[in-house]
Parts: structure tokens; sequence; C-alpha cells
């Protein structure tokens, strides 16, 4: 196949996928910004969000600044878990995170951090993705496609829980440890430990499909007041969503295009048919076989000649 050759801009793609009957999607289009006082959540309906032996919690955030002693919270699980920020004083970097697991009466029984001596120098204004899996035996905790933490505690069979989910912040009895000036998106929980390659551990990945494995997926990109999630149907979380003074106005468009990553066609076919495209994955010089299709986002592609 030749090098690319033009742009499609969004308005041509947007008039050729109504030729085709293709549904456009904006894939992507916005986070929420958290600004002290503010946070969100899930119940659980039906304990879908139970994940003790296998799980993985994740997110995107970026990080304008926050009050190193008020741990505030990515998520957290009142009696189960909680992820938060932390200071590192490790090498001088503005901050890092840290993922703990939590007894029946919320003391921390087992820890995974990245300001030890393996530091991640997480820098304030800059996105990162963060995660925490366990597979049975072993918890990890990655910042973007790295391992920063792992050891085989036996307290990371999280306990079962009542409790809500919540994200930003966390409730206790009363809100609080909830974000001062963070951005927020892309929240996944699953009931296995993801595998790096099963993670956007860069800005040019492409957005999650919902599948079997996937308890909670929010993408933040329909203005939910409260934010709304999908998850897999066989599993079916069912609880309901809520607020703490989160408002439309929250949500916001990320200048530096969050997760919309430069497509490129690989072969003739459908327009809407995935196989007929790739992607750049933004850490090498390769493209990787694409899941969504261009019309999933709102950006440029690449369209190739044909031969």
């Amino acid at each position: 196949m030749k090098k690319p050759y033009s742009f499609v801009k969004p308005l041509f793609m947007l008039l050729f996928a109504l030729l085709l009957g293709v549904s456009v999607k904006a894939g992507n289009v916005t986070t929420i910004s958290l600004d002290g006082g503010e946070s969100f959540g899930v119940n659980d309906g039906n304990n879908a969000l139970d994940v003790s032996s296998a799980w993985t919690f994740e997110a995107w955030i970026n990080v304008g600044s926050f009050v190193s002693s008020n741990y505030e919270c990515i998520m957290d699980r009142r009696t189960v878990f909680s992820f938060y920020l932390i200071s590192d004083a490790a090498d001088g970097s503005d901050y890092a995170v840290r993922f703990v697991s939590r007894d029946a009466n919320g003391n921390i029984i087992a820890s995974l951090r990245c300001d030890d001596a393996n530091t991640a120098n997480m820098q304030f204004d800059t996105w990162y993705h963060v995660a925490a899996t366990f597979d049975g035996t072993t918890a990890k905790l990655y910042v973007n496609d790295t391992i920063y933490d792992s050891n085989t505690d036996t307290d990371w069979i999280l306990t079962a829980s009542t409790n809500a989910l919540n994200i930003g912040g966390r409730y206790w009895g009363s809100y609080s440890r909830q974000m001062s000036n963070t951005d927020i998106d892309e929240i996944r929980v699953s009931n296995i430990a993801r595998t790096v390659g099963d993670m956007q551990t860069n800005v040019s990945s492409e957005e999650y499909y919902v599948d079997t494995n996937t308890v909670l997926l929010m993408h933040l990109d329909d203005l939910g007041v409260p934010p709304t999630y999908i998850t897999d149907p066989v599993i079916n979380l069912n609880g309901t969503t809520f607020k703490d003074d989160i408002a439309s106005s929250d949500y916001f468009a990320p200048t530096d295009m969050l997760l919309r990553p430069a497509y490129a066609s690989k072969a003739t076919g459908n327009w809407s048919d995935s196989t007929s495209w790739q992607y750049y994955n933004g850490s090498t010089s390769t493209y990787e076989d694409a899941l969504l299709t261009p019309d999933y986002y709102d950006d440029a592609v690449f369209v190739s000649n044909g031969d």
C-alpha cells in the first residue's frame, strides 16, 4: 500500500458516512474536570462490583495540583480499596499514586505505590493512564505501560461490600478526599487482571469496547448528570449512578485530543468495517489493526490510494 495522499476532514467524513449509512459517533469528546467538592459513582445493585479474586481498576488522570495531606481519591470503595494521589519525595516529581486494599474497619492491609525505588516521575498537567490489577496471586500497579510496583500479599482478595464505588473522592459517612484540580476520563473496572496489551497506555489508543470482563466502563462523553456507565450484558451491573455537585459545566473537550488515534486505510472495503482500517499507536513507527472505525472519532484520517 502506498503512502496516504490526502486528509479527509470531519465534514467530508460525515457526508461520506451518511451516504454509506454509517452511524457517526464522536469518540472521547469530553472529560470531567474536578476542582474540589465534586465526585460521582455507582451503587452495586447485584454484587457485580465484588471483584474479589481477580480485578483491574483503571482511569486516565491529568492532575493540575493537589493537596498532599488530603490523599485525594481517584477511586474508592469503603472497606474494600482506595486508589489515590500521594506526594513523591523520592525524585522530586509532582505526585505519585497509591492503591491499597482495606479491611472491614477501613484499615490498609496491602499496598502498591509508584514512588519507591522505581518511581514513575509523574508530572502536573500531563495525562497518565493508571491501573491496578490482581490475578489471584500477584497485584501490580501500572502507570502508562510500565509496572512500578507488585507483590503477592495475601490481602489482595478484596472484601465483598454493599458500599458504592466512588470516583473523584470518597464517601465514609460524608464526602471527603475529593480531587481539587484533576481531570479524569475513561474509567474501567474489570473482573480479570488485564495485561498491558489490553490497556489504553498512550493517548493514541482507541477507546475501549465493552467485552465479557467489563464490569463498568465510563467514557464520560454523553454529558450525563450524574455520569453514566455501560457494562457487559452478561455481568449486567444494575447499580444506580449518583453525583455530589457534578454539573454539565464540569465536562469539557480536552485540547490534546485524548484517545483519538490517527487512522489509515489498509485495504479496500466498507468504511464501516474495522478490518479496513489501522491506527497509529503513537509509541512506535507501526500501525495496529483497528477495532473501531474512524467515524467513531471526529478527527481527520488518512486514506490510501488503494494500490
